[in-house]
């Protein structure tokens, strides 16, 4: 069953909602759950306790234009397809530059937007699992991995630090670090580099023998020396695995990889 965010999509818009009840492309499979949001604030705290496949977004929000948060959405490292709903074909192409599966106009064709759920259907089949769940004392707080930058063991606390600039400590932990962690080691994006750090290698500027280099951190972290030579035949592995966009050139790469 897809889940389903709804942006700026009121309960009037019954074309867009009675298609979405009717989608169903195998006869034992669910309708999609659709989940409202009235504003960008409400979706963006949403995609924080929630796991959507698919988000559709209004252009015009009461508090932000559909494209800007289309660049915030992935900007804060989600990378859930966003579809947008509109009254004209005018601002296509800037919605496509912002990444968008697909841009509707009214009145909608059924096929496309059908053909924009068999995609986010299939991607969401790929995915890892519901994200990694951390135990707060604010209470549970579901995170998916494209919000983790880094993470530190600090006695027994997980010291969670967010693409969003958020420091999320956890309560005590029962189980190892690594145990604790496995949705994040699961993804091909992470890495261990020390028994008390995992980083999101997208946030990587540097590996030497000193330790990694964040982006926008001043923090290195280390590496211990048995383990250089495994670290960084990984983040390298990681770099030239890195897809390149459809018509653009690999560019000379960034970060910065040093010998031992």
């Amino acid at each position: 069953m897809l889940h389903i965010a709804l942006c700026g999509i009121s309960q009037q818009d019954q074309e867009l909602l009675e298609l979405l009840q009717a989608y169903s492309p195998h006869p034992r499979e669910l309708a999609p759950a659709m989940t409202h949001f009235h504003s960008a604030e409400q979706l963006l705290a949403g995609l924080k306790r929630g796991c959507f496949d698919l988000i559709f977004i209004q252009l015009s929000l009461p508090d932000m234009d559909g494209i800007d948060l289309a660049h915030l959405i992935h900007q804060q490292g989600y990378r859930i397809p966003v579809v947008f709903l509109a009254d004209g074909p005018e601002r296509a192409m800037e919605a496509y530059r912002a990444g968008a599966l697909q841009y509707l106009v009214r009145p909608l064709e059924q096929p496309l937007l059908y053909h924009a759920l068999g995609i986010a259907a299939r991607l969401g089949a790929g995915r890892e699992g519901p994200g990694l769940r951390v135990n707060t004392p604010a209470g549970l707080r579901l995170m998916q991995p494209g919000e983790v930058r880094y993470v530190e063991c600090v006695g027994h606390v997980l010291e969670i630090h967010t693409t969003g600039q958020e420091l999320i400590r956890s309560r005590n932990i029962r189980v190892p670090f690594a145990r604790a962690l496995a949705p994040l080691l699961q993804d091909h994006r992470f890495l261990q580099p020390h028994k008390s750090f995992v980083v999101n290698m997208e946030e990587i500027t540097g590996l030497a023998p000193e330790g990694l280099s964040l982006r926008a951190e001043k923090l290195v972290i280390p590496v211990p020396r048995s383990r250089f030579a495994e670290v960084k035949a990984a983040y390298t592995a990681y770099l030239e695995a890195k897809p390149v966009a459809a018509g653009s050139a690999r560019q000379p790469q960034r970060y910065r990889v040093c010998s031992k």
